[in-house]
């Protein structure tokens, strides 16, 4: 059995008979949840009813907890250069490629950073 398929059967027996308020959730588990909600919102809200899942409030805290920046990933940067000081001069050849993402327009305000953040869309 796949790692996230009993990680989330194990979750579920955990969470049966609780109400929405006393369920309990991995940080693993509120990851691959916001993932989820991400991928298809309105799919993650019929889920939602079925099955024992984090709420939106729940994965929206995540995320306040999460340093996302725009540009590029100096963390990523980082870990390449590490990566590439172990290859040998001819293996270090290397191909950045950046793709556009769709964004929602929406308004938002980072308390955190104490910004107005508008995406059009």
């Amino acid at each position: 059995m796949p790692e996230n398929a009993a990680q989330f059967i194990e979750s579920q027996l955990r969470n049966v008979g609780r109400q929405n308020t006393g369920r309990r959730f991995t940080r693993e588990k509120k990851i691959f949840s916001l993932s989820s909600y991400k991928a298809g919102p309105k799919a993650y809200c019929y889920y939602s009813h079925v099955f024992a899942l984090p709420s939106k409030s729940t994965i929206n805290k995540l995320l306040q907890h999460l340093s996302l920046n725009i540009g590029i990933n100096n963390v990523m940067l980082h870990y390449l250069r590490n990566v590439s000081q172990g290859l040998k001069e001819e293996n270090k050849s290397v191909s950045l490629i950046f793709d556009e993402i769709f964004l929602m327009p929406e308004l938002k305000y980072d308390m955190k950073n104490r910004l107005k953040i508008w995406m059009p869309m």
